[in-house]
């Protein structure tokens, strides 16, 4: 019994938030019906015939309807089929006299819930109710979880669509100035009314800051120049950072020599500022290039403001250029014989000189081992190979460059027996036949272990046939020597490559180092790429470690070594 009025109970309680129409015409029939009702239902509406019982429920928001069937003005059967064209959601129960055939076929087609005979038995009829009941409380309760999922999935749709917006601003901006960059650049460059003059700003000798005081210092001085070439926009003048440290100033509204005298005020005034990084002054200049775009102009022409820039500065630096359309192939063919004339001089000359920089080794806990780069030092500047490396690989340089490199290491390590050094080489190198027998010369005439070298192979062997490089690798693999692939993740240097070269050691491409300590998409590669070489027992390097955060991070992944600024720069010696 106690199970019964518990369910009893429950039953009550999920019948406080039902709405109930009861349509009878007999009062006596309705009274009695009504003092059981009112003990289940708070909610509860009658009408004396379907007529009124039709005007309560359009008045209200009903989940049962109780009628009789035989009434006056209205009896249930028409009330009911009108309520079921309106709305079908609804319960309903028939009470009538009958139990006849024609009421049963009525009801099924009405769609009754179920019915009670008169005289009504209060047993029947609560067990019928708490059954109803039990259905439409079940039926609200999904409503409401429906109604909050709906609330949920769009407040849920709503902040994707936030974090969407967020995201693609932050794709279009770059991290270090919060300027719009290159790739919103192009899509500003479609929506405009009419087509703009571009600015393009390059910092002169900006390696040079790179290279001489590290890529913080390079940072800070992109950051002052961003803020200042900020200062000058307005809601026709917008500025942009591109690659390195090149800008681009878009203006919609003023003409090319307009647009020049601007360019000769922007010079003015850089050269004109002294920069300060902590309590070191600078003072730098730009080159300028300026293109007017026309209708032909269809998609962002930054190769022509790129190649006027590159013009003007191959003349001379802190430059302004205005791009003609003569300037073709012919402007790109004396620059590259420019710098193959300027690489030929540096090795004639004895100023291609081999630097140094420093990898460190964590399971040692000191520097063990350094990487062999190549400059030009002319007049006392230092020239990165980003200028003569392209000319010297077209005029076939490269070979011949490569042996004066590695014969300038191996003389120099002949003092430092304990440390290992590595080397670059590329397809063309493997191509001319000589390296294999001037590596075992240098290691017999200087007594340095093959071991204790390494050959970094360079992104473009990937344009030698695999099968070749792999037999010229192995053979000196077989003598000792070890194999780097270098730039591991980018695009030349990938799985696939992994796969074609066997090696001893891959050095993770800085793209994927750089930012570890910021993007975790970042880290979750750089693990990927370590728990491969871990699987194939190859030992890494991770490059551009130019903080203690990178290099703390790549200790804590697992790297064997880590090289970048912060454990040293390419120096013409070791540290």
């Amino acid at each position: 019994m106690e199970l019964g009025m518990n369910k009893l109970e429950k039953t009550i309680e999920y019948a406080k938030d039902i709405s109930v129409l009861y349509v009878e015409d007999d009062e006596d029939a309705r009274g009695e019906l009504t003092q059981i009702l009112n003990i289940f239902f708070k909610n509860l509406f009658i009408a004396e015939n379907g007529q009124i019982g039709l005007e309560l429920f359009n008045a209200n928001s009903i989940d049962l309807v109780i009628s009789d069937v035989t009434m006056p003005v209205m009896d249930g059967l028409e009330m009911m089929h009108i309520l079921r064209e309106q709305n079908k959601d609804f319960k309903a129960i028939f009470v009538t006299a009958h139990s006849g055939k024609n009421i049963l076929l009525d009801s099924i087609k009405l769609n009754i819930d179920g019915y009670i005979l008169k005289p009504i038995e209060q047993e029947q009829l609560i067990s019928l109710l708490s059954k109803i009941i039990d259905v439409i409380h079940s039926q609200k309760l999904k409503v409401n979880f429906d109604k909050k999922l709906q609330i949920e999935l769009q407040k849920q749709k709503e902040l994707i669509q936030e974090q969407s917006k967020t995201l693609i601003e932050m794709l279009q901006k770059d991290a270090k100035t919060n300027l719009y960059n290159f790739e919103k650049l192009k899509i500003d460059y479609n929506d405009f009314v009419r087509k703009p003059t571009l600015m393009l700003i390059n910092i002169d000798n900006f390696n040079f800051i790179n290279l001489t005081h590290g890529y913080s210092t390079g940072d800070m001085v992109i950051k002052q120049v961003a803020l200042f070439l900020n200062t000058l926009t307005k809601d026709t003048i917008t500025v942009y950072k591109l690659y390195g440290d090149e800008f681009m100033m878009v203006f919609e509204d003023l003409e090319i020599m307009e647009v020049l005298d601007f360019a000769e005020h922007i010079q003015y005034k850089i050269n004109q500022q002294i920069h300060f990084v902590g309590t070191e002054e600078y003072n730098i200049s730009v080159s300028i290039g300026l293109l007017e775009c026309t209708k032909d102009d269809i998609v962002l022409p930054y190769n022509k403001v790129k190649l006027a820039l590159q013009d003007g500065r191959s003349n001379r630096k802190n430059s302004i250029t205005i791009y003609k359309e003569d300037m073709s192939l012919l402007e790109k063919q004396q620059e590259l014989l420019k710098w193959a004339k300027k690489t030929k001089d540096a090795m004639e000359h004895k100023n291609l000189k081999a630097f140094y920089q420093p990898m460190y080794e964590f399971k040692e806990q000191k520097i063990t081992k350094y990487e062999t780069l190549v400059r030009i030092v002319d007049d006392g500047e230092i020239i990165s190979p980003f200028y003569f490396l392209p000319s010297a690989k077209i005029n076939g340089l490269l070979p011949r460059l490569t042996k004066i490199v590695i014969t300038q290491a191996f003389e120099y390590f002949k003092n430092y027996k304990d440390l290992s050094f590595s080397v670059n080489i590329t397809d063309e190198d493997l191509k001319d036949g000589e390296l294999f027998g001037l590596l075992l010369y240098l290691c017999d005439k200087y007594e340095i272990q093959p071991s204790t070298v390494t050959l970094e192979i360079l992104e473009n062997i990937n344009d030698y046939d695999v099968g070749d490089a792999n037999k010229k690798l192995e053979e000196l693999r077989k003598a000792g020597f070890l194999i780097a692939l270098d730039d591991f993740g980018s695009e030349s240097s990938n799985f696939t490559r992994l796969q074609q070269l066997n090696v001893d050691i891959i050095k993770i491409d800085a793209l994927f180092v750089k930012d570890l300590d910021t993007n975790i998409n970042s880290r979750h590669i750089v693990e990927t790429m370590i728990y491969l070489a871990k699987k194939t027992n190859k030992k890494t390097i991770a490059e551009f470690v130019h903080s203690k955060e990178i290099f703390d991070i790549v200790q804590e992944l697992g790297v064997d070594y880590a090289q970048g600024y912060y454990v040293g720069q390419p120096l013409a010696e070791v540290i």
